[in-house]
């Protein structure tokens, strides 16, 4: 297996785009990272839980310098050394062709953290920033937030697993308040609570770009809730809020209902919760004005205890049944050319 990926990386397969490297040996990821120097169709590279080593990742550096072609990497919970990692960010300022950088800061601390804003303050290819299970203090949230206020190029923000809480949350709120690109913000297992959910709150307000945020597993409870009612009631770009396994209850799934009667941009809430709240949200569904009708509360998701508000469209069984086909019309092509790869392969065995 090993043996094969590396020779269609060397001979330069123009069928293979991605390759996944997570948790292999160090000295098979040094061997295909060398060979990643002449290729040119891999667009996409998997490092995560790895033993790359400051050796391959110092080779990786020197691949990002001169590749056109690689626009996503992740190298999330890695065993990457100090200044390795700053080696890696700091490629961002000359690299213009990545889009999506992944990677957990949980080893680094401040001195990677500004390295790495410092370079996306220049960067103008990234979309898509995820920082899982960086450990992000005030320190750090603060180069992040002061970044984020110039940085128009990422849409997308994922910081889940962090030790984000109130204080973060307040400085990230003032960079959310001015920033105009950012569409989806993932803040998942975070301790945000109901006072960090207050300040996330004020910011959501004011701000017009954000349509999804993922506040799932955060210790958000019915005065969170009430925050973020408050914020729903005049905010018109949010169509989508992941909230479930928080500690919302009865008050709280009021509190929405009502916020919902002045909204008509949300098409999908998660939730999750107890019976007796469970109950209350079917009930209060149908005590929605006619013209929020459409916004019905519903029991749709297949884990005990999850609700989701969502849009119910009249094609809706149709659209299901639409992607459905699509899917498996998309697996009958990907064999065909798996196929017409395997018969290529044999042509050139054979000469």
């Amino acid at each position: 297996m090993y043996n094969h990926l590396l020779q269609r990386i060397r001979i330069n397969d123009p069928y293979l785009h991605y390759i996944d490297l997570s948790d292999c040996i160090t000295i098979g990821i040094r061997e295909l990272l060398d060979a990643l120097k002449i290729n040119t169709y891999i667009t996409e590279i998997e490092l995560s839980f790895n033993k790359i080593g400051d050796e391959g990742m110092k080779l990786l550096s020197e691949i990002l310098k001169i590749s056109t072609s690689i626009t996503e990497i992740n190298v999330s919970l890695s065993q990457i050394g100090y200044e390795e990692m700053k080696a890696l960010v700091c490629i961002l300022k000359v690299n213009t062709h990545i889009t999506t950088f992944s990677v957990s800061l949980s080893q680094i601390e401040y001195e990677v953290m500004k390295v790495l804003t410092e370079s996306l303050k220049v960067n103008t290819s990234i979309n898509t920033l995820s920082l899982f299970g960086s450990e992000i203090g005030p320190e750090e949230m603060k180069l992040l937030a002061d970044t984020l206020k110039f940085n128009t190029s990422i849409t997308i923000l994922s910081l889940p697993g962090n030790v984000i809480g109130e204080e973060e949350c307040s400085i990230l709120a003032d960079a959310l308040k001015v920033n105009t690109s950012i569409t989806t913000i993932h803040l998942s297992q975070n301790v945000i609570g109901n006072n960090g959910m207050k300040k996330l709150a004020e910011a959501l307000k004011v701000n017009t770009s954000i349509k999804y945020i993922n506040l799932y597993e955060n210790g958000i409870g019915d005065e969170g809730m009430k925050s973020l009612a408050d914020a729903l009631k005049v905010n018109i770009s949010i169509n989508r809020i992941y909230l479930h396994y928080n500690q919302i209850g009865v008050e709280g799934i009021k509190i929405l209902v009502d916020a919902l009667k002045f909204n008509v941009s949300i098409k999908i809430i998660c939730l999750s919760g107890g019976k007796k709240a469970a109950k209350v949200l079917d009930c209060l569904n149908y005590m929605l004005e006619p013209k929020n009708r459409k916004q019905r509360i519903i029991e749709w998701m297949p884990w005990k205890n999850h609700h989701v508000c969502k849009e119910l469209e009249p094609m809706f069984h149709d659209i299901v049944m639409t992607l459905l086909y699509l899917f498996f019309i998309s697996q009958i092509f990907l064999r065909r050319e798996k196929l017409k790869l395997r018969q290529k392969k044999m042509k050139i065995l054979e000469l």
